[in-house]
């Protein structure tokens, strides 16, 4: 099976980090607590866009969409804070999910993919509003000495056994790229828009977290992906933050929470028996296609794996 065509092992390649963002609400999560809608933190409503996707060396970009393929590249949804938690008003997705991720998995191909800033990624962007509809993501740009996004997962399960997996963010994501612009509202790679970590005047507090991409490690498991906007009242953050060193909240420290379930469908196929895994796992998620019909959308398809535009 992996030796049918070049294409075809490009395409594994290209294709091998897809993860699934249900993205609905986590409020009657325990441990995700309710906004306090008292607090002076002014995001109302955040429209959350990802991308499936690769890494060049320098830059992420997405995978272009397969024609009749029921696995969206491009997801997006919009989340509104309400008395009662974070409610979704919109979405562009499929079957009430977001996407379907996969895990570049801990082997030493995985590793020295990593190594070399290549592999299968997944691009997060997400865009904040106020109550009154005004987007404050520059405002953020701005302030990059008082706000940083970080990440934590909860509630995580095995696909497969259905049982809770014991494993915090590390266990199962390699790596969070802050990949923030300046102006925010625009993507690096157009003309006159650098990113926040080449200015000088963001040198330690370039990472923000309204754009980056994730790389993903564990397949096969569902868990929370926990999004937390960190503001400083009182001082400038500490510099250099990681995406994984959640602060903790105090008087002048202010947290704003959302979640993302998602379902990280199935590992890089490294070998044949993980490919055909793959087809199987996209066949039954989906449903209406079969593992070889899957294979065949994805694998002969007329649409150039780099012919999309959106990079990061």
């Amino acid at each position: 099976m992996m030796k049918k065509k070049s294409l075809k092992q490009l395409m594994s390649l290209v294709l091998g980090v897809m993860f699934i963002p249900l993205f609905i609400s986590c409020n009657k999560k325990e441990d995700i607590p309710k906004p306090d809608i008292k607090k002076e933190n002014k995001i109302s409503k955040v429209k959350i866009i990802t991308h499936d996707g690769h890494l060049h060396p320098g830059f992420f970009h997405a995978n272009a969409q397969p024609k009749n393929s029921p696995w969206l590249r491009k997801q997006e949804i919009i989340l509104e804070k309400t008395d009662e938690g974070w409610k979704q008003e919109a979405t562009n997705i499929a079957k009430g999910k977001v996407s379907v991720f996969s895990a570049l998995g801990t082997n030493k191909g995985a590793k020295d993919l990593i190594k070399k800033k290549m592999g299968g990624a997944t691009s997060l962007e997400m865009i904040f509003y106020d109550k009154d509809g005004k987007v404050l993501n520059q405002e953020y740009t701005d302030n990059a000495k008082k706000i940083q996004i970080f990440f934590t997962t909860s509630n995580c399960v095995n696909n497969e056994t259905k049982k809770a997996k014991d494993a915090n963010i590390t266990d199962l994501i390699y790596q969070y790229t802050y990949r923030d612009t300046n102006p925010a509202e625009k993507m690096y790679t157009t003309d006159g828009v650098s990113l926040l970590q080449k200015e000088d005047s963001f040198k330690g507090y370039a990472n923000i977290g309204m754009k980056g991409y994730f790389v993903f490690k564990v397949g096969k498991v569902s868990y929370d992906l926990n999004i937390h906007v960190v503001e400083w009242k009182n001082t400038d953050k500490p510099i250099n933050l990681s995406f994984d060193k959640l602060p903790k909240e105090n008087k002048g420290v202010e947290i704003t929470t959302f979640s993302i379930p998602i379902n990280i469908l199935f590992t890089h196929p490294w070998t044949d028996a993980e490919e055909a895994y793959k087809f199987e796992a996209l066949a039954k998620y989906y449903g209406g296609l079969t593992a070889e019909e899957f294979e065949d959308i994805e694998y002969n398809s007329d649409i150039d794996p780099e012919s999309e535009g959106y990079k990061m």
